[in-house]
């Protein structure tokens, strides 16, 4: 009996192991893992996670009210949304609340205005003097003329997302798809006697496809404690499996699991 527990602790543990280096191996072979683009030897140690993620003393500028223990300084930008319309307004008769947190922390990298090399890092010390944790003094900016190659992942350049998909607005109640029936392998479309069932389907045309993120969700209780549309509910930043879309876009069906038209 205890030869047997034994076994099956140990095929657990490989099991969790397995699942812990096949997520790390997700984020360290993708555009994500700075070190493949800035170079070896860029980011301490070669960390992939460390210019996100603090193990310990988050840096200021680091602001997180989610629990991630976010490693990378804010942008400060006021982000002019879709359409023009300020913060106040609505988008189509929802209503904008402003950016969540999940959305704000894509665009310390992406709007190009935050180095992406500005994160707590450990700086050491001679011998004899004290090492401090502090924020590395970032050179990398996204698009900018140190990275002119990487200009085509720019987003809000300048805080303006006028000409980007909507987000920090509440999920539309009229007119798209019940959020409440999304589900990691597909999203109930219509209502009623017209009710379909739509499931996903892989980037090539096969059946099976499952969100890539953990499934499609919609950012709550930190923007007014609302449903509110940001980047994390298309995105998924661990994993570009379908180009860091949460399932892949074949047939349009990420778009149509919200809009039905």
């Amino acid at each position: 009996m205890r030869f047997w527990t034994f076994l099956t602790s140990l095929t657990a543990a490989v099991a969790l192991s397995t699942m812990a280096l096949t997520g790390q191996a997700a984020v360290k072979d993708t555009k994500h893992n700075m070190n493949n683009v800035f170079g070896t030897g860029t980011i301490q140690d070669n960390q992939v996670c460390l210019p996100c993620h603090a193990p310990h003393n988050q840096p200021a500028g680091a602001a997180d009210t989610v629990g991630t223990l976010w490693n990378h300084v804010m942008p400060t930008n006021s982000y002019k949304l879709y359409d023009n319309t300020a913060v106040n307004g609505t988008i189509e008769g929802a209503l904008v609340v402003g950016l969540d947190d999940t959305s704000k922390k894509c665009l310390s990298c992406h709007d190009g205005s935050v180095a992406i090399d500005s994160y707590g890092g450990y700086t050491f010390k001679p011998v004899g003097q004290t090492s401090i944790f502090g924020n590395t003094s970032g050179q990398h900016f996204l698009g900018g003329a140190s990275d002119p190659g990487t200009a085509g992942f720019v987003v809000g350049a300048g805080g303006d997302l006028s000409h980007d998909h909507p987000v920090g607005v509440q999920y539309p109640k009229t007119g798209y798809n019940d959020p409440s029936l999304w589900t990691r392998t597909g999203y109930t479309k219509g209502s009623g006697a017209t009710a379909t069932v739509v499931n996903y389907v892989k980037a090539d045309g096969s059946a099976g496809g499952t969100t890539a993120g953990g499934g499609f969700e919609l950012e709550g209780g930190n923007v007014a404690g609302v449903g509110v549309v940001g980047c994390g509910s298309c995105h998924t930043p661990h994993g570009d499996t379908y180009n860091f879309l949460i399932i892949s876009n074949y047939n349009s069906q990420m778009c149509s699991t919200c809009h039905t038209r």
